[in-house]
């Protein structure tokens, strides 16, 4: 049970770190054409790492990783954030920009 409760509160502090980072993302300068915005979200990840197979193995559950990325994960974390940077701003935005582009 402490291991469940222990996995169940990780899944949580890992939402919310995604969250916080997305949230800094989102204030990126907005550039004048969406390929300006894209290009400094971009930027604004060096340093972030470089981890393979980053999202799980079950197609049907979103994974969101704003801490590491693979090759794929990256351009699809950069072009949802754009795209969310131009709509609604949202959190929310970006995950269904995610499904969208992946599912």
């Amino acid at each position: 049970m402490k291991t469940l409760l222990s996995l169940f509160l990780g899944m949580w502090v890992v939402i919310d770190l995604n969250q916080t980072i997305f949230a800094e993302k989102i204030q990126v300068e907005k550039g004048t054409t969406k390929t300006a915005t894209a290009v400094a979200v971009a930027k604004s990840f060096v340093g972030t790492p470089y981890v393979a197979h980053t999202l799980e193995r079950s197609p049907e559950n979103l994974v969101c990783n704003l801490r590491e990325f693979d090759c794929y994960t990256f351009v699809e974390s950069v072009l949802a954030i754009t795209h969310a940077r131009h709509h609604q701003k949202s959190y929310m935005q970006f995950q269904n920009q995610l499904v969208q582009m992946r599912y």
